[in-house]
């Protein structure tokens, strides 16, 4: 994980820095339930484990798309194939139960829900997607390719972009949600 600047000068970690402004937004609101946003922080940091678990299997997705046809590695794809579909589906129970109703909670504008909406919609789409990568993965660990070699890299390649981006906008969301909360705001304020 990448340490970011506190306002106190100090180097935390994204996991140290949740903590810290959700237990600053649970203090300046008055609110003595602090082990219920720890709770919340914990959350924020597993679900950030989860982005960047999903951004390294796209590193690997782009490695075996790489390699296509000559040089896939048999264990790579299913280890991929075996890892995406548990992490993505924990990834968006997790924003759907946690983060969304967070972020439309604080946003103080209609544009969040639909700004969630888009979101879930993008959770529907990545999970067809993923079912189809993690069966062209296992095809593609017997030596087999179940479409022509450069349909299946434009496939993965495509996959792997999309997860990225989705994962951007979540993080852009959770980034945006901690700072509002932080300063006792509105998203939108």
């Amino acid at each position: 994980m990448v340490d970011v600047l506190f306002t106190d000068g100090q180097r935390l970690t994204f996991e140290q820095r949740t903590v810290r402004t959700v237990e600053a937004a649970a203090c300046a609101k008055g609110d003595e339930h602090v082990h219920d946003h720890r709770s919340g922080a914990a959350v924020l940091v597993e679900l950030e484990r989860n982005h960047d678990g999903l951004l390294r299997l796209c590193l690997t997705l782009e490695e075996i798309s790489d390699a296509i046809p000559f040089d896939v590695e048999s264990a790579m794809c299913l280890h991929v194939a075996e890892g995406l579909g548990p992490l993505l589906t924990q990834a968006h129970r997790l924003e759907e139960r946690i983060l969304f109703p967070d972020f439309d909670k604080n946003a103080g504008s209609c544009f969040a829900a639909m700004m969630i909406e888009r979101l879930k919609a993008e959770h529907r789409c990545d999970g067809l997607a993923c079912e189809e990568m993690v069966e062209t993965l296992k095809t593609m660990a017997e030596g087999r390719y179940p479409l022509p070699p450069e349909t299946v890299r434009y496939m993965l390649r495509g996959f792997l972009e999309g997860l990225r981006r989705h994962v951007s906008s979540e993080r852009l969301m959770i980034e945006t949600l901690l700072a509002a909360k932080a300063e006792g705001r509105e998203v939108f304020a």
